[in-house]
């Protein structure tokens, strides 16, 4: 509750509570349990609801009371809003401290709430379990992370992050593991149901910093920004760097009596201290498919090659228009045929040969299968793409990356292979198609240019001679066109508007 209060307070975001039971807690842990009477538990939640329905809802740790949680189960499940849930079933051990162990606790019936814990699970839109908590959830305690979150979700669950942050290894990675249900309005949980989320972990004295409180800002951050109508993935991947966050922010005991010695790692204990996400791009997290780790030794691994600005970067999909941006003398070309003939390959090699008698680059769209035959100067891949694409190959062969992205978590993803550069958008509708996300705006393309500036940045979607210098005001210098560079007669003064509005970054700091 004291981590919700604080993420919520960070974020702008009204923030009701209901109290279960009352606790007793230090740095060490929980040291005593008073639960609610339920005249009270109503009374509050009468309270709570008079102020109007909320637009997410977080339960924390519930006491092992079974009819006490069924109550909470039956109250949220009619709310109609997403629901986070942090199963801190750990605490219940100070219930009997004479058996801590969870397993033998539940072979002899520690508490019938457990049924009524396990209840909660369809009931949830995202739980956040660790791995001890997912185990003990999913009654196996030999489950790695996947199997328990699949476990998890095969008993009802739509989102199981099961959290890394308790290991105490002294890896230099923290991996959360994602398990989810695909929605067909937001495209990127169809791309990976389930996926890793790594950061790099805390260090202090050659040992993994460790405190108390990183799972509540985990499940309170993801809450917040939810209910602040964060797409899914993205308040998972905020979330997770919210308790990384605070765990740097941790306040530390040190030499104090109330110090406690623990083995190994475990020595560095605290209480965290909720902190604003960094504005920082190299710190926010990476996103890559369950079974891929992020490149620990980048000198040992050939990178993709770094490209100079884009500047006017123009997609075609056929010789006469290709001709016509050649002359127009457009920055950079992307070929982009969605309809492919039989003449596709021999159509692709001639526009190469085109771009590099002119001396302009030239970009295949997603066929990275071609562009191992025709070595163009990149290719520029979807999302989806990512997940089908031999990207050691194309790196091996020199060939340069480019990605598509659209949400912070794509971005996230699309770092995890270091590209040659990262595309934003859509900045406003697009004219050549509908997305299923929506539009960034002039504002989130400046936060983003700013923030992943160790990468060159192209941007695409609606932009217009009408608009493009305040898309150029944000500091990016390139624009990505397929509609404003059609053939016809606006074709040239929209070309000569844009090189103008992308000539004011070029002299103006960001």
């Amino acid at each position: 509750m004291q981590a919700l209060l604080a993420q919520a307070a960070l974020n702008n975001v009204e923030c009701r509570t209901i109290v279960t039971a009352l606790t007793a807690q230090s740095h060490l842990g929980v040291a005593a349990v008073e639960s609610v009477a339920f005249s009270m538990l109503e009374a509050q939640w009468q309270a709570a609801e008079f102020d109007g329905l909320p637009d997410a809802v977080l339960i924390g740790w519930l006491p092992p009371n079974a009819e006490l949680i069924r109550w909470v189960k039956k109250k949220v499940m009619g709310l109609g809003c997403p629901i986070i849930w942090d199963p801190v079933i750990k605490a219940t051990e100070v219930l009997d401290k004479k058996d801590t162990d969870l397993a033998s606790k539940q072979q002899k019936g520690f508490d019938a709430a457990i049924h009524a814990i396990r209840e909660l699970i369809p009931v949830v839109t995202v739980m956040t379990p660790s791995l001890a908590e997912a185990r003990w959830l999913a009654m196996d305690n030999t489950f790695d992370a996947l199997e328990a979150g699949r476990q998890l979700q095969k008993q009802g669950a739509h989102t199981v992050m099961v959290s890394g942050g308790d290991s105490h290894t002294n890896t230099p990675w923290i991996t959360d593991i994602i398990v989810s249900q695909p929605h067909s309005n937001q495209p990127e949980t169809c791309v990976l149901p389930e996926f890793a989320l790594h950061q790099q972990a805390l260090f202090q004295n050659k040992i993994r910093k460790h405190a108390h409180g990183t799972g509540s800002q985990l499940a309170a951050a993801i809450a917040v920004h939810i209910a602040r109508g964060e797409r899914l993935y993205d308040a998972l991947l905020m979330g997770a760097l919210a308790a990384r966050e605070s765990l740097k922010n941790a306040h530390f005991h040190f030499g104090s009596q109330l110090d406690v010695q623990f083995s190994g790692d475990e020595s560095y204990y605290g209480n965290t201290l909720a902190a604003p996400l960094p504005n920082d791009g190299d710190e926010w997290p990476l996103i890559t498919a369950v079974d891929e780790l992020p490149i620990e030794n980048s000198e040992t691994v050939t990178e993709f090659p770094r490209v100079s600005a884009l500047g006017l970067y123009a997609l075609s999909d056929n010789l006469e228009h290709l001709d016509s941006l050649i002359k127009l003398k457009v920055d950079t070309i992307q070929w982009r045929v969605k309809e492919k003939n039989t003449k596709y390959q021999y159509n692709a090699a001639i526009a190469l040969q085109c771009c590099r008698d002119a001396d302009i680059p030239f970009w295949l769209n997603d066929d990275w299968q071609l562009a191992l035959t025709l070595k163009p100067d990149g290719v520029h891949l979807g999302q989806e793409d990512m997940s089908t694409a031999d990207l050691n190959a194309l790196r091996t062969a020199g060939i340069a990356i480019g990605i598509s992205t659209h949400t912070q978590w794509e971005i996230a993803r699309a770092r995890a292979i270091n590209p040659s550069y990262i595309a934003f958008g859509p900045v406003f509708p697009p004219l050549s198609k509908r997305l299923k996300y929506p539009p960034l705006g002039s504002s989130q393309l400046r936060q983003w240019h700013q923030r992943y500036s160790s990468w060159p940045h192209t941007c695409i979607g609606g932009i217009l001679p009408s608009n493009a210098r305040d898309v150029a005001a944000t500091g990016i210098d390139s624009f990505a066109i397929v509609t404003c560079l059609q053939p016809g007669p606006e074709q040239e003064n929209n070309a000569i508007a844009l090189h103008q509005a992308l000539k004011t970054t070029r002299v103006s700091p960001n």
